[in-house]
């Protein structure tokens, strides 16, 4: 420990990132050195033009393949900055508070908790009280929250400039506009963004390598998987046998490009699809909490050729339990519905409907049943208008992704089975049917993502029963507004009445094995 403190205290060390990461017995590879010196070329100008970066900009935009080692990049950019700067500010953000935690913040404590022992190293936060600069960790749920946050560069009593915040967006594809926008109003000596391609092409990680204007602002680094300094060979010939060069996986996971090719195709891509059914997490059913319970309908208010779906989500296992032909008859289809969810155990606080339109006519009519829903507008303002047109398309959108991502981690992926072998072919058919269509926003003048009215498959009727099952599976908490919360005593006791009312009445077989 000894020889790194006193490396520390020579002048061409503490001015370059790169020897102090060396000092700090870490070893960076060739791209991830270059975008140390490009994410400070704002702050030591001097240390950019030594090692050949002669244009001084204050942006830097990296789009590196899985695995190119960019957690690394960002948690030895944090550590550097607090080291550096005196009274410096840093504001780290993602879409997904897990990887904040258990990748940034919880790396930059393993990499720099033995030779920084006086540092204060937590979830939210990481400080550094021997000069007073401050990392914040925060989630992107409010966009405002980044405009309280400054540390201006200027010179100090001592004659020493002090000051100076790093702003860092991990995981950028997930990031809304918004949030970027609102951290333009805090002016930042550097602003780094990183993340893996997305497969819309679309946001302001996007537009960072394929905006003229804005990509003249920054540092545009793309980094594939054979830009690192050992590739993984039989990785890539492994994508490549599987998938071909010319696939969405290939280029986005080897050449990190963005499949701009796929905006207009279909949503769910039916060999993903085929491999998630055949290949499913291994964790499907567990019971964690009362969270994973998920119960959607999706109703059919008139008789005809729409139908009326069920969808049951227990952990990563969703079950398609009730299917109904449209039918006049709301108090029955209210009736049939409650009688379903009460056979298969589905605890009160977990049943979803879709309340566009005639749904909000079913939520009165559950609620004089004596069972209160939850009510979602599939038309509504999604939480990336950028993207969709409304929260329905952003759905489907989400799902598509995770089917996606279970082709090579199945772990992300959904174990989905049916009461009747017919509904699950229908359901293939209904998920792999629908089709993109691009819809002008007038409101923001740019054209989003809309779902095409039917499923290729099914002209005559709407996808009811991919409708109900998607419903389950997207993540309430990002469309509903009354998320359900339970206190441990009641999983526990719910858990065990459930379990009875299984063996009662029969539908263990809904979940053996899962």
């Amino acid at each position: 420990m000894s020889q790194p403190k006193k490396r520390f205290e020579l002048a061409e060390v503490g001015d370059d990132p790169v020897l102090w990461a060396i000092a700090c017995g870490l070893k960076p590879q060739k791209w991830q050195a270059r975008a140390l010196w490009l994410a400070t070329a704002g702050l030591l100008p001097e240390t950019a033009k030594k090692n050949g970066i002669q244009e001084i900009k204050n942006e830097l935009a990296v789009v590196a393949a899985n695995g190119a080692g960019k957690s690394w990049v960002v948690c030895v950019l944090i550590a550097y900055w607090l080291w550096r700067v005196r009274k410096g500010a840093v504001v780290v953000t993602s879409a997904s508070w897990r990887q904040l935690r258990a990748q940034i913040a919880s790396g930059i404590k393993t990499m720099f908790g033995g030779i920084f022992p006086q540092w204060e190293f937590l979830d939210t936060r990481v400080e550094n009280p021997v000069n007073g600069s401050v990392c914040h960790f925060l989630s992107v749920d409010t966009p405002g929250r980044f405009e309280g946050i400054h540390s201006r560069r200027e010179m100090g009593d001592d004659g020493i400039m002090v000051g100076g915040l790093l702003q860092v967006f991990d995981e950028a594809k997930t990031i809304p506009n918004a949030v970027e926008a609102a951290a333009q109003r805090s002016k930042a000596l550097s602003k780094v963004v990183v993340s893996s391609p997305a497969g819309l092409p679309s946001g302001f990680h996007y537009d960072m390598f394929h905006n003229p204007q804005r990509s003249s602002l920054c540092y545009p680094m793309k980094v594939t998987a054979y830009d690192v300094d050992n590739p993984d060979i039989d990785q890539i010939e492994k994508i490549e046998a599987l998938h071909g060069k010319d696939s969405v996986q290939f280029r986005s996971q080897i050449m990190a490009e963005w499949t701009a090719s796929e905006r207009k195709g279909v949503v769910v891509n039916a060999v993903h699809l085929a491999r998630m059914m055949e290949n499913p997490p291994d964790n499907a059913g567990e019971w964690k909490s009362k969270s994973e319970w998920r119960a959607f309908v999706d109703l059919s208010w008139t008789a005809g050729g729409d139908r009326t779906a069920v969808a049951i989500r227990r952990g990563k296992h969703i079950h398609l339990a009730a299917v109904w032909e449209g039918r006049d008859n709301t108090r029955q289809v209210v009736k049939d519905v409650i009688g379903v969810l009460t056979k298969a155990g589905v605890p009160h606080g977990a049943v979803y409907i879709d309340a566009a339109g005639g749904g909000k006519l079913f939520q009165e009519a559950f609620k004089e049943a004596g069972l209160e829903v939850l009510g979602w507008n599939s038309c509504g303002k999604p939480s990336r208008s950028d993207i969709y047109r409304d929260s329905g398309a952003e759905a489907w959108g989400r799902f598509g992704e995770q089917v996606t991502a279970s082709f090579s981690d199945p772990s992300k992926g959904w174990k989905i089975t049916a009461e009747r072998p017919e509904w699950l072919e229908d359901l293939k058919a209904e998920l792999c049917g629908r089709t993109w269509a691009d819809r002008d926003n007038t409101i923001g003048g740019a054209s989003t993502l809309a779902l095409s009215p039917k499923a290729q498959d099914f002209p005559n009727q709407s996808p009811d029963l991919a409708d109900a099952v998607i419903g389950a599976a997207v993540d309430t908490l990002n469309y509903y507004d009354h998320p359900c919360f339970r206190s441990d005593a009641e999983v526990q006791m719910e858990e065990f009445a459930l379990n009875r009312e299984l063996e009662m009445n029969g539908m263990e077989g809904i979940w053996a094995g899962a």
